[in-house]
């Protein structure tokens, strides 16, 4: 699969096709979003919350995931 210019220029994902550490991304209320790839070669996005954020003030939660939320690529290599 061709990725497109977005995917290619998405700085939560665009660093793991080079074997780089990822990026993370922190939002405009403070919460940092993260890509890492698990034992299984799994992908799960990690969402940690500040600790102003009310009742979830330093939670950090894991969604798994098969593509990029920001630009839709997709993570795993057998899915081109």
């Amino acid at each position: 699969m061709e990725l497109t210019e977005k995917q290619k220029n998405c700085q939560l994902h665009n660093k793991s096709f080079t074997g780089q550490p990822l990026e993370e991304v922190v939002t405009g209320e403070g919460t940092t979003l993260r890509l890492e790839e698990d034992a299984k070669n799994e992908w799960i996005l990690k969402i940690d919350y500040p600790d102003d954020a009310g009742n979830l003030s330093g939670l950090t939660e894991s969604v798994d995931i098969v593509a990029c939320p920001f630009c839709g690529a997709p993570l795993n290599g057998e899915e081109e």
